[in-house]
């Protein structure tokens, strides 16, 4: 942080300082720091984020808009390259970087400053997650978001519902137990996940990076914008996720880009059923239908259903960092995952 800080007054003549460190409430997130700049009164809550250029991107910007209002936000980061940059200023995010890159817009204060490059200087250590948070650990982790009982459950029942070989389980859970996310209780044959809600922030940051790529079937597109209306997506092994099943169950968000995650043994049903063509790059202006591998195995209280789980829902709309997304998983979250 104090070297963001040193390369912005560096660059700028402006003197931001310190004057709060440590977690600063807002909602349902906290801000790392509270700077002012020096003589103006102007205050920022900022959030701290080493190797930013490699996170989720709309993880990240959920996050942001969970820490202050929009004007008063400030990512500071090691450093932020061109591309982050647009997506920044795009979304109107506040920030400044090690190298000296910064964008501030609180009028009549406008501050853009761009090109520096990484500075050698600040080397971030590399954040250790831990082996649970590899593509297979994420599957264990989804299942036992979604059904924190399954923690005690056999290890062969854990690992059908996660569709994971058995013999991954045991280091799994005692990767997690060291992470603090799974404590034993007084009979210690008896075990609970805690701080919930931290493990499905880190779950919704990897899966888009690590578990995800791994599973896509392809991307399609239709001329028939209700392509999906006369479709049961149960009779081909389906499930809506994404925009269209946070439609189902919040009735808030109307579908841009569509999610299926299906078994994919029956892609090829599906696709001619529902008369989907395979998309190309002339193709960027229609409607994009995204399908993806089922990973997990339906628990009895999902079986039947039409839409994926709803912390799956909740990881894709945040992945996209469009705000009208980050709107429904926040609907998400409040009515189906507290």
């Amino acid at each position: 942080m104090h070297k963001a800080i040193t390369a912005f007054k560096r660059e700028t003549g402006l003197d931001l300082r310190v004057r709060q460190s440590g977690i600063v409430p807002f909602r349902g997130d906290g801000a790392d720091a509270i700077l002012e700049l020096a003589k103006r009164g102007t205050k920022f809550q900022a959030v701290i984020k080493q190797r930013a250029a490699t996170l989720n991107v709309g993880a990240l910007l959920h996050q942001l808009s969970l820490t202050a209002e929009p004007d008063e936000r400030l990512l500071i980061a090691d450093y932020i390259n061109p591309p982050l940059s647009a997506r920044l200023k795009d979304a109107n995010v506040q920030f400044i970087d090690a190298a000296g890159n910064a964008f501030i817009c609180r009028p009549p204060l406008y501050i853009n400053i761009k090109g520096n490059r990484n500075s050698d200087e600040w080397k971030p250590e590399r954040q250790t997650l831990g082996a649970a948070f590899k593509a297979t650990g994420l599957k264990v982790i989804f299942a036992l978001i979604d059904d924190p009982e399954l923690i005690n459950a056999p290890y062969r029942r854990m690992a059908n519902i996660a569709q994971v070989a058995l013999g991954n389980i045991g280091w799994i859970i005692r990767d997690l137990t060291t992470l603090g996310f799974v404590e034993e209780g007084l009979n210690t044959k008896l075990k609970k996940i805690v701080r919930q809600d931290v493990l499905l922030k880190r779950w919704t940051e990897e899966y888009p990076m690590k578990l995800r790529p791994k599973l896509i079937l392809g991307r399609y597109t239709t001329e028939n914008p209700d392509w999906y209306a006369d479709i049961d997506p149960v009779d081909y092994g389906a499930q809506w996720g994404g925009e269209l099943a946070a439609n189902k169950l919040t009735h808030y968000l109307t579908p841009k880009m569509y999610v299926v995650y299906m078994e994919r043994e029956k892609l090829n049903d599906f696709l001619q059923s529902a008369k989907l063509k395979k998309m190309n790059t002339t193709d960027i202006d229609k409607t994009e239908i995204l399908v993806i591998e089922k990973f997990w195995k339906d628990s009895e209280k999902h079986v039947g259903k039409i839409t994926v789980p709803p912390a799956l829902i909740y990881a894709d709309l945040v992945e996209t960092g469009d705000t009208r997304n980050l709107e429904a998983a926040e609907r998400i979250l409040e009515q189906y995952l507290n």
